[in-house]
């Protein structure tokens, strides 16, 4: 077709192309074999078929009108042709029959199976067998489930034939027999050898070992093997038949001998005994000895008595297998102890006597640490006693349970208890432990009496004081003890109550009968020795102390006070704001005493009392002291008088941000303050001249306040602060935008402002390019602050050729953008079709088609571009042609 224009008789033409649709004519087919070759497909621009299964189905080539289809699965599937050209879609349906497969046992137990197909054959079939005489199929003509039955025990085949296509397959069937186990029953060995019979198994199977590491089965797949017991007991063996599965089991027992259960030394004629292994034919008890009698010579449980003391043999033999045990018995009288007795020993060995034991016997040693004995299984051992106590020794027989105990003592020499000092004339004396013979009192000092001297406790009375000996000695072994009495008399005590002026004092006038101790009431108090008569005495602190001193021997006690003076101690603050200062003493004294000075400008109003007021006429720092009358001790004091602080500072304007305060001179340094603090701050608030910051414009108030005394005085500052304002600094905007006006906003601290050209008003209008300034003004500072405005390009350019050829130079389309807020190109071939097209202006071509995805041939194509500038009302349209050129 062809398009001329009417005014310059530009022509332009297209080609149209009518298709037809596709010739299928698909009727639905079913294949015996696995390949199917499509016919009478007849399209004009090709198409393609789709694969339902790729995984089991092969179209080759297809993009073919008929290609050749490839099955490896059974089933019927849909097979959809769309035309390339116009997308008519047609589906062709394909039956594939496979193989019939016959599921089932090849080998079974019995005379029926149950067998079916894996597969359903839709078209039929029919089941038929080898040997129709003695095998049939319940349903021949069923393609689900059927029974085949046999007549009698053998092999078969099963056949199944499908109605299509005429495949078939095949089953061979085994029908076995029943086992036959009537043979097979419980036995005893008595050699552990037994061989199996009587078991009939047409196809085998096999025997459990029930413990392998004793058993052996010469060949478990034997229906009659041999098996080896190695070890005595009963075992269950399991025989499994193969196929079928049925199970017989027997118990075989393989016997030990008899073992005879009891004791083998017997204390006294009689004991019972046991036989362990149970026999089913039993067994019977015998001996040679006379003297031997069984209460049951046939049965497993006896008692076996003599009538003499002796060792003799028994016998058992157990029926089945003739096997037998013996044991020797001996039959023990009980031990002769009578010459055991309860015995006092005054050595450290005993040597035991008399005993006894055929069977021997072992001796208890009720305390090893304090006994040793030579032996303890010998009926007469040797005894060492190690410590002085009561034992009680026992003596066990063997075999017999006869026990006999005595005990042994081992005396301790005495041992006399008692207080031997006193100050009276009597003193209590008394033994630690009694002994069984007593014992008796005696002295060799005609000034001591004894009251009771054979008994346990005597009194030891003597009315002279001195040291004498008392002796007691115990009846048993003539042992002794010997105690040293004394009697002691009070000390002499020559001390009275004492005041001194120094810390040191040394006692005089004490004398005591055996020492004594000192101690005072207070830990102040220290002695150059505590325990002798007259030490001497240091006081750490002033005060009045008790000082004792008790007699060792007797206890008595005696006291007296000492009083150290103290030195005075002035009491007051050592400073004042004030002429006047108040003083006193932390202590009061006795005898008085009176205050003084160094200076003349201080006056005292009362001397001699224990408080005063110290006056000055001018300030400085002197000296006061107070003596005491009694030891003139003497205390001092460092006192200062204190007055108002150099203030020199005056209110005034401040334009910088830092500022130092000079004009304060202190004695004792002070502190800054700030009212309000919210915008300003005092940096160095301890320094006299401070440094001040301020943050904000404001009037302030500076307080100075005296460390020492909290003299106070203040300053005030108004501050001006830097001039504050926003501006936008920087504008890019399009030509068509003038005049753009500039405003400058948020005004701090600004008393007037003027711009570039005389005005001031918050805002100018600007018409060109440049730099345009305002000026800020307020009592201190002046600020300048301006605009930079340039102009942008704001539409867009197009290229008017691209290489697409990928050597990376020109291969796409970019556009050059300005400011722009909306956009939309198009791109059309000589024909007007559409080959690209975009609503990003940041997208390049790349002279691909964008519908087809197929590169656009070498030759020249329209583009309308339709954009709207920044900040404009209406869109702007650009339109031109581009040449694709890849060679």
């Amino acid at each position: 077709m062809y398009y001329t224009d009417n005014i310059c008789g530009s022509t332009d033409t297209i080609n149209i192309t009518f298709a037809y649709p596709p010739r299928t004519n698909f009727i639905d087919t079913v294949v015996c074999d696995s390949s199917f070759q499509v016919v009478n497909v007849d399209s004009w621009n090709g198409g393609t078929w789709s694969n339902p299964f790729p995984d089991v189905i092969t179209i080759i080539e297809d993009t073919l009108d008929n290609p050749l289809i490839e099955l490896d699965t059974a089933g019927t599937f849909e097979f959809i042709y769309t035309d390339n050209q116009c997308s008519v879609s047609d589906t062709l349906r394909i039956s594939f029959y496979g193989e019939p497969q016959i599921i089932g046992q090849d080998t079974l137990c019995g005379l029926q199976n149950e067998i079916y197909l894996a597969d359903t054959m839709y078209a039929g079939g029919v089941w038929t067998t080898s040997d129709p005489a003695n095998i049939s199929v319940n349903d021949p003509f069923s393609s689900d489930t059927v029974f085949t039955l046999a007549q009698n025990y053998g092999t078969y085949t099963i056949y199944f034939t499908d109605n299509h296509c005429n495949k078939t397959d095949s089953l061979a069937q085994i029908y076995i027999e029943p086992a036959n186990i009537t043979g097979a029953s419980d036995t005893i060995t008595c050699d552990g050898i037994h061989q199996v019979a009587g078991i009939v198994a047409p196809n085998g199977g096999t025997w459990a070992n029930p413990d392998p590491n004793n058993i052996t089965i010469n060949s478990d797949t034997d229906n009659n093997p041999l098996i080896t017991l190695n070890t005595f007991g009963t075992y269950n063996f399991v025989f499994t038949q193969n196929t079928c599965g049925n199970v017989v089991d027997i118990d075989i027992s393989y016997f030990d001998a008899p073992t005879i259960n009891g004791a083998d030394t017997v204390c006294g004629l009689t004991s019972p005994y046991t036989v362990s292994n149970a026999y089913p034919s039993g067994g019977s008890w015998s001996t040679t000895a006379p003297e031997i009698s069984f209460s049951s010579s046939t049965t497993a449980n006896t008692d076996i008595t003599a009538t003499t003391y002796g060792s003799y043999w028994v016998y058992y033999e157990e029926n089945y297998c003739n096997k037998e045990d013996s044991l020797f018995i001996t039959f023990l009288p009980p031990a002769v102890t009578n010459s055991l007795q309860d015995t006092v020993l005054c050595g450290s060995t005993y040597q035991v006597t008399g005993v006894n034991s055929l069977s021997g016997g072992v001796w208890t040693n009720p305390s090893p640490s304090d006994l040793t004995f030579s032996d303890l299984a010998v009926n007469n051992p040797l005894i060492t006693v190690n410590n002085f106590g009561t034992y009680t020794i026992t003596f066990t027989q063997n075999t017999c349970p006869n026990t006999e105990s005595f005990t042994l003592t081992y005396l301790d020499k005495p041992e006399i208890l008692a207080n031997d000092t006193t100050c009276n004339t009597v003193i209590n004396l008394t033994i630690a432990s009694n002994f069984p013979a007593g014992g008796v009192w005696s002295t060799n000092a005609p000034e001591v009496s004894l009251n009771t001297p054979t008994s346990t406790a005597t009194n030891a009375t003597s009315n002279t004081p001195g040291s004498y000996w008392v002796y007691y000695t115990e009846n048993n072994c003539g042992t002794q003890d010997s105690i040293l009495l004394t009697y002691a008399s009070a000390p002499v005590f020559n001390l009275s109550d004492t005041t001194i002026c120094d810390n040191l004092y040394p006692v005089s006038g004490v004398s005591s009968f055996n020492g004594g101790t000192w101690n005072a009431s207070d830990a102040s108090v220290l002695f150059s020795d505590e325990n002798v008569d007259n030490p001497n005495i240091t006081l750490l602190n002033p005060g009045t102390y008790t000082i004792t001193f008790t007699d060792d021997q007797c206890g008595a006690s005696n006291q007296f006070d000492i009083t150290l003076i103290a030195d005075p101690q002035i009491v007051g603050s050592a400073s004042t704001c004030t002429d006047d200062l108040n003083l006193s003493l932390a202590n009061s004294f006795v005898q008085g005493g009176s205050w003084s000075t160094n200076s003349t400008d201080l006056s005292i109003d009362n001397p001699t009392s224990d408080a005063v007021t110290i006056s000055n006429t001018n300030d400085g720092t002197y000296w006061v002291y107070y003596t005491e009358n009694q030891c003139n001790h003497v205390d001092s004091l460092e006192v200062t008088f204190y007055g108002p602080p150099e203030f020199t500072l005056t209110d005034s304007l401040i334009c910088d941000t830092i500022f130092t305060a000079i004009g304060v001179t202190s004695t004792n340094g002070g502190t800054w303050t700030v009212i309000p603090n919210s915008g300003a701050t005092v940096l160095t608030p301890n320094d006299d001249n401070p440094d001040l910051q301020f943050f904000q414009t404001g009037e302030y108030t500076f307080v100075y306040t005296d460390n020492q005394c909290g003299f106070t005085d203040s300053v005030t500052y108004d501050f001006v602060a830097y001039p504050q304002a926003t501006i936008t600094e920087n504008m890019v905007i399009c030509p068509n935008q003038v005049p753009v006006q500039i405003e400058v906003d948020n005004l701090t601290d600004v008393d007037s402002l003027v711009w570039f050209n005389g005005s001031e008003a918050d805002s100018v209008l600007i018409e060109s390019e440049g730099y345009w300034t305002v000026q800020l003004f307020n009592d201190c500072h002046i600020r300048e602050m301006g605009t930079q405005i340039l102009f942008d390009f704001c539409g867009v350019e197009v290229p008017n050729v691209i290489t697409p050829n990928g050597d990376n130079m020109n291969d796409v389309l970019t556009l050059n953008i300005g400011e722009i807020d909306e956009f939309y190109m198009l791109i059309v071939n000589r024909w007007g079709n559409v080959v690209y097209e975009s609503n990003d202006a940041t997208e390049a071509w790349d002279g691909t088609n964008k519908n087809t995805g197929t590169p656009c041939s070498d030759g020249t194509y329209f583009y309308k571009v339709t954009y709207k500038q920044t900040a404009a009302n209406q869109m702007e349209m650009v339109e031109g042609f581009v040449t694709v050129i890849r060679n």
